[in-house]
């Protein structure tokens, strides 16, 4: 082998180095950006900053709102509580959602919770309904979504004991129903229900019966943000703000 060809292949192995070694310091940067949006295992955030002042119910066919009920404009939202794009959109554009037009009553926000991501999704949906049961829903909501591990971490009983106790749930009733499964069949017709509706991915959204898929800034720039879906659809039915 010649010094100039010996060179070059020495070249080549130095660019391949440098080239995973930027890739790999990269992925490592990703993994600390999403892992630093994530709680820490050791404790679990509760309910200090759960919105208030906002009606919360069911309605008569059974599902929990928050808003007016004679409010114009209904928000329906298909979620995951373990979809990191609808934890997405319960940090980002839903607290505005709720202080702007939710709290003022212009708009009720009702939520159903699908369960795509398997047994896990399952589970966390079954504890929302027990959950419910003491009136908590939004609380346990609050709390799982606060809460969320990565989806490639552990999650079972444990965790849905945790957040019931931070939601401030009489654990032995919790329990009981968890334990039964009383609201299997609940979730399960809500799933046939989003999948009649072309429901396929959380976090889904209604506005007033018209779809929106994703977790839809509150403000986008050049684009519609989830601002821009509810002025329209209050224009719409002449209740703008």
């Amino acid at each position: 082998m010649s010094k100039r060809t010996t060179k070059r292949t020495t070249e080549q192995k130095t660019e391949w180095y440098v080239i995973a070694g930027i890739v790999a310091i990269a992925v490592l940067v990703v993994a600390v950006l999403i892992q630093a949006g994530r709680p820490q295992t050791a404790q679990t955030p509760g309910l200090e900053d759960l919105p208030t002042g906002i009606e919360t119910g069911v309605t008569p066919d059974g599902h929990p709102y928050r808003g007016s009920l004679s409010a114009k404009v209904v928000v329906v939202e298909y979620e995951d509580l373990r979809c990191p794009f609808c934890r997405q959109h319960f940090v980002g554009a839903e607290p505005q959602i709720l202080e702007q037009y939710v709290k003022t009553g212009l708009v009720r926000e009702e939520s159903r919770i699908v369960p795509i991501l398997g047994s896990p999704s399952v589970a966390a949906a079954e504890a929302a309904a027990c959950a419910g049961e003491q009136n908590k829903y939004w609380e346990f909501r609050h709390v799982a979504f606060a809460n969320q591990p990565l989806e490639t971490d552990p999650y079972g009983r444990a965790n849905l004991v945790k957040f019931a106790e931070a939601a401030g749930l009489d654990i032995g009733r919790f329990t009981t129903c968890f334990d039964t499964q009383r609201y299997q069949g609940e979730v399960k017709t809500t799933l046939r229900e989003a999948q009649s509706l072309g429901v396929s991915s959380t976090p889904t959204f209604f506005v007033n019966g018209v779809k929106y898929e994703g977790a839809v800034p509150f403000e986008r720039d050049g684009g519609q943000g989830f601002k821009d879906i509810l002025d329209a659809a209050l224009q719409a039915v002449g209740a703008a703000p």
